[in-house]
């Protein structure tokens, strides 16, 4: 938007357009406190991949940082 923030449904096909065997781990953070909750942008996500045939939790891991927490950690 003109904030500078993608709203979910335009991240979720962002990652679809864009996921390949190597994305293993996204992480959604820094969310509208005005415009989002942590549960419809994962719930947005999720649904737009499975259109895709994509899954989480098999296909690649998704984690949403609350507003006002710090995401999961990953180990690379």
């Amino acid at each position: 938007g003109s904030n500078g923030h993608m709203c979910n449904k335009a991240t979720a096909e962002f990652l679809a357009e864009n996921i390949h065997e190597g994305l293993k781990f996204v992480g959604l953070c820094h969310l509208s406190k005005e415009n989002n909750t942590p549960g419809q942008a994962y719930l947005t996500i999720r649904n737009v991949l499975f259109e895709e045939d994509f899954y989480i939790d098999k296909d690649l891991e998704l984690d949403v940082a609350g507003r006002d927490e710090i995401g999961k950690s990953v180990e690379v």
